[in-house]
């Protein structure tokens, strides 16, 4: 079980955990030492690193997350400090996303994210810019164990449901608005496009990307954004992308 430094706000904490669940569980317990009410880490509660935000998946494997130096460095961030409008953060939103199909679908959030899995019958809530894509056609394997696809790229920016189902013999992706009971409105691809996990780049790369960059972040970025230096490398790198 690797040892995670993770940073929340101003303080450093140590916790041993296999996957991002456990993570947040654990850190759930080291921000209620000492208080009168239980802290509770909720699943909307966002991990970056190298000021990239990782994937949603509780069973993200923590170990992947290492460094050439063996260590895995996290900073926390509650919905508070993102969810304002601040740079490329004030696109992102929370949907909840349901897999009426029988059998298991493939998110993808962007070019630079590995697939998501969406197994039937389990609703998972995602963090999506408006644009996200769907694998419409068999995902394969190469030896290395990377996978790839074809996806078609939907955009949903109103608040609501992702549903997945069948229509007829063609899987049908649609949108569920907030306050509209069960109405469901259909979307349409707007764009194909590939995906091939061996292009994703690395834990390593992206620090690498967050060392070239540092010097065009701002030098008072920090004190605008509450959490600091993780608010502030984000912002800079929206911007350079």
């Amino acid at each position: 079980m690797p040892l995670v430094k993770v940073t929340y706000g101003e303080e450093d904490f140590e916790v041993k955990a296999d996957t991002i669940e456990e993570l947040k569980k654990e850190m759930s317990k080291e921000l209620s030492k000492g208080k009168k009410y239980p802290i509770k880490v909720e699943d909307d509660w966002r991990l970056f690193q190298f000021g990239f935000e990782l994937l949603d998946a509780p069973d993200t494997k923590l170990e992947d997350l290492k460094v050439d130096d063996g260590e895995i460095q996290l900073n926390l961030v509650t919905p508070v400090e993102w969810g304002e409008p601040r740079g490329c953060f004030s696109q992102t939103k929370s949907k909840e996303i349901k897999n009426q199909t029988n059998i298991t679908r493939f998110l993808v959030k962007s070019e630079q994210e590995r697939m998501v899995e969406l197994e039937p019958g389990k609703p998972l809530t995602v963090k999506l810019k408006g644009k996200f894509g769907i694998v419409t056609n068999e995902v394969t394997k190469d030896k290395a164990g990377n996978r790839k696809g074809q996806y078609e790229v939907f955009e949903a920016r109103e608040k609501g449901t992702l549903v997945l189902e069948m229509l007829q013999d063609k899987l049908g992706v649609y949108l569920v608005p907030d306050g509209h009971g069960t109405e469901k409105v259909q979307l349409h691809s707007t764009d194909t496009k590939s995906f091939d996990e061996k292009d994703i780049i690395t834990p390593l790369q992206r620090q690498q990307m967050h060392e070239n960059n540092k010097s065009r972040i701002a030098t008072g970025a920090a004190k605008t954004v509450v959490g600091g230096t993780i608010g502030a490398i984000s912002a800079a790198l929206c911007t350079i992308a």
